[in-house]
């Protein structure tokens, strides 16, 4: 492995590395890491005429456009003290060899991902399975790539959205999953949340169980302003790339990733079910209102619903965007101040009624909740409203928002 220049990069706060390598070194490191993220898109048919050419150009001595390795947010997060130190020097000469060697640490221990040419690392796999990838010649034959190094979980995100314009992209969605698939592995239960996988055989049962795909829905809907549900094919999904493009500040992407802002939603959930006394829906609403199937019948079975938790993101997006508050942390300093300032059981109740009317007039009915549950967050975060901060009346006037907004 060679290494060639070092450059910084003052967008994502990082440091690339451009390095040539062969093909045997490239692929011993790959073959490891290439199906670890099992939510990284799938691999595109060796008959596609692209990376069959590809294929063909390669066994005659092709050199291809640089594949780009990031290492994972762990490894970085392991050496922040010497990344940092190396960023912020007027020299950058000086930490060239600590950081190569952190490099080639990384390359050792696998802790690297793909954030660029996985379908170019696909096809020299098929390559390598052909009698002519045998070969001495092949195997040394030399790579090109570019290696990011101390980038946090959003500035990877940040890189993989400027990167991704291949002829197979993924969807802004996608990529969320695919940066932050970790944390379903990874025990994070000392903030009072687990993520639980479609797969996985636990269930959701308590507050701060959540599904780990509503909850990318959540994060989607925070970084994008946007609570509706995702088409991953529609030109809205391109725009969302682009909002969140123009609005990435580097400076904040530590404090304000996934796991922030579902702890900041899940500390309001908490504080509801305190502040209600464990509200449970009572027999006689449901009669009174010819309820038969309710959203949720307690505060869980409301609040882990991705309904909520996306009006959540997208409302907390647009209160930062307009400067209502500086950041996510205060924010959810001010959710501490919540209370009922009325009647808890009619406060709760309200949420059930109104929902149920959208039920019953909506169209899109998940769309419809998502945004009534927005309008009634705005409330409940507004200085300007009359519900500020209380939980009894922030859900009616939310309906009341929403029914002006759309037409119901």
């Amino acid at each position: 492995m060679n290494f060639n220049s070092c450059l910084k990069d003052k967008k994502i706060k990082g440091l690339n590395f451009s390095i040539d390598l062969s093909i045997r070194e490239y692929w011993d490191l790959a073959e490891q890491i290439i199906d670890t993220n099992k939510f990284q898109r799938k691999k595109v048919s060796s008959s596609n005429k692209p990376y069959a050419l590809l294929k063909k150009d390669l066994f005659e001595g092709c050199i291809m456009p640089p594949i780009i390795l990031s290492t994972t947010d762990k490894f970085s997060s392991k050496y922040k003290d010497k990344i940092s130190n190396a960023l912020n020097s007027s020299n950058i000469q000086e930490h060239k060899q600590a950081l190569q060697n952190l490099i080639e640490e990384a390359f050792k221990e696998k802790e690297l991902i793909i954030l660029d040419g996985l379908q170019r690392t696909y096809t020299i796999s098929q390559c390598l399975k052909d009698s002519l990838g045998g070969t001495e010649e092949f195997q040394n034959h030399p790579i090109r790539a570019e290696v990011y190094v101390g980038l946090s979980k959003m500035g990877i995100l940040y890189r993989m959205m400027t990167l991704n314009i291949g002829q197979t992209p993924m969807s802004f969605r996608h990529q969320v999953e695919a940066l932050y698939h970790d944390y379903t592995d990874r025990n994070i239960q000392e903030y009072g949340i687990k993520l639980v996988t479609e797969t996985d055989q636990s269930r959701i049962n308590h507050i701060g169980d959540y599904k780990y795909h509503e909850a990318i829905d959540m994060f989607h809907a925070y970084t994008t302003g946007q609570p509706q549900s995702v088409d991953r094919k529609t030109v809205l999904d391109e725009m969302r790339k682009i909002e969140f493009l123009e609005h990435y500040k580097p400076e904040e992407d530590e404090s304000e990733d996934l796991l922030s802002v579902l702890q900041s939603y899940n500390s309001l959930v908490q504080l509801i079910e305190d502040k209600s006394q464990q509200w449970q829906l009572t027999e006689e609403i449901k009669e009174q209102y010819d309820i038969e199937r309710p959203f949720g019948d307690n505060i869980f079975k409301i609040f882990s619903k991705v309904q909520p938790m996306t009006g959540f993101g997208a409302e907390c997006h647009r209160l930062l965007q307009q400067g209502k508050f500086t950041s996510l942390d205060t924010l959810s300093k001010e959710l501490k101040k919540c209370d009922f300032k009325n009647d808890i059981d009619d406060g709760m109740s309200s949420i059930i009624i109104a929902l149920e009317d959208i039920q019953k007039r909506a169209t899109k009915i998940g769309d419809a909740q998502r945004r009534y549950f927005q309008m009634s967050f705005r409330h409940l975060l507004n200085k300007d409203s009359d519900a500020y901060l209380d939980l009894h009346s922030c859900w009616k006037a939310g309906k009341e928002t929403y029914d002006s907004l759309f037409g119901i």
